[in-house]
């Protein structure tokens, strides 16, 4: 049963030509399998840069060899085109290309493709910088390969099995936007019979950040911290700093006084909102709000109100941007200062109701997979007898009383 793919597993090299208007186009998520580019990415390849793509037809495996080790394997639905660099591989009768898939993304199988992983230069996945999955090696790591029957029945086990747990985790990721949609009205409705208003010049000075050298950032938590967009969190007001910046240096941003908040100035995520309570930079995606004659906090949530208006009010298509001169235009509602107090202090409960729903179901869907690793890894090398009611609800157990 120990025994390679040479036999019986053989890789296609079909190149499209013309007959790349007829096929769509198909890409591997790590998480969806073989799915239509279209499922995840807006924007399509040139057409006449597709002549040269590969054709895979269905029941085919496709491989990203870039990002095998990741575990982005997956069996065509349909016929269609992939990447010039995707390996694409046809099962003959002894194999079944769903069970293959499932022992090519088990945690064994992950760990067996990145010892054979070939690139240039040093990094974390493989030791090397930039993995290439070879389909020569691949071909000659000896796998746990039952007869047909057996890997039929197993993926069969595991199809079902991991469409259950894919369908609760997504309730529980849909669930989790529900919240947040909910918080997020929380906020409008606070702000809505709020009949005055100013403009938001008239309660902060705004300065954007800027980018030092990168030999004064660094990751440990002294100096002052530099915040980035990817640092803000939707779920939490306080942001903290993935990079910090040397105190002495020369060429860091202006540091901004504690209690302030920020916003996401330029790019996808315009508009996002943050706050910190000590003293900070931000690169120049950022624009920092320094509060006047107005409570901290209550000026975080006007501006996280704000988004669309940041959005509708900025400038260009592709790369949306609003200047200080434009966002300090933006309506801020007039409250006397104990109200606002009161609002801020109303919403940060509810945020932190939030925040504890929130880690509840992110806990649910680690648990959930955990389970759903260790199950395929059970499955495909041969732990559990897949035609036992009660396979799956042993390995469940295992996984909790592990965790």
């Amino acid at each position: 049963m120990i025994r390679t793919l040479r036999s019986g597993v053989k890789e296609i090299d079909t190149r499209a030509g013309q007959r790349h208007e007829l096929l769509p186009l198909l890409s591997v998520s790590q998480t969806m399998g073989a799915i239509r580019y279209s499922e995840i990415f807006d924007k399509e390849p040139r057409a006449n840069a597709l002549n040269n793509y590969k054709v895979a037809l269905r029941e085919d495996l496709i491989i990203n060899r870039m990002s095998a080790d990741k575990g982005a394997v997956g069996v065509a639905k349909e016929p269609g085109l992939v990447s010039p660099d995707y390996a694409v591989l046809r099962c003959g009768e002894q194999h079944s290309p769903t069970y293959i898939s499932y022992l090519m993304k088990s945690a064994s199988g992950l760990s067996e493709i990145k010892k054979v992983l070939r690139g240039i230069g040093t990094g974390s996945s493989g030791n090397v910088r930039t993995p290439r999955l070879s389909t020569w090696d691949l071909l000659r790591i000896k796998w746990f390969l039952p007869g047909v029957e057996s890997q039929t029945r197993i993926a069969d086990f595991l199809d079902r099995e991991t469409a259950e747990i894919d369908a609760f985790i997504a309730d529980q990721e849909h669930l989790f936007n529900l919240l947040k949609l909910r918080f997020d009205a929380q906020i409008s409705e606070q702000f809505r019979c709020i009949k005055a208003s100013s403009k938001l010049k008239f309660f902060a000075k705004l300065v954007t950040g800027v980018t030092p050298s990168e030999k004064v950032r660094h990751e440990d938590f002294t100096g002052f911290p530099w915040i980035r967009p990817g640092d803000i969190a939707i779920d939490q007001r306080e942001i903290i700093a993935s990079l910090h910046l040397d105190e002495m240096a020369t060429d860091t941003p202006p540091l901004i006084p504690g209690d302030s908040p920020f916003i996401v100035g330029i790019g996808a995520t315009i508009g996002n909102t943050g706050f910190s309570a000590h003293p900070f930079t931000t690169n120049q995606q950022l624009t920092s709000a320094i509060p006047r004659n107005i409570d901290p906090v209550f000026l975080y949530y006007v501006l996280r109100n704000s988004k669309q208006w940041i959005i509708s009010n900025s400038s260009g298509t592709t790369l949306p941007l609003i200047n200080n001169s434009t966002l300090g235009n933006l309506p801020v509602p007039i409250l006397p200062l104990e109200e606002q107090r009161s609002v801020s202090k109303y919403l940060d409960l509810a945020m932190e109701e939030l925040r504890d729903l929130q880690k509840e179901i992110s806990l649910s869907i680690e648990l959930s997979k955990e389970r759903r690793s260790a199950l395929i890894s059970a499955a495909v090398t041969g732990q559990i007898d897949v035609s036992d009611r009660y396979a799956a609800e042993k390995v469940y157990e295992e996984v909790e009383s592990s965790t």
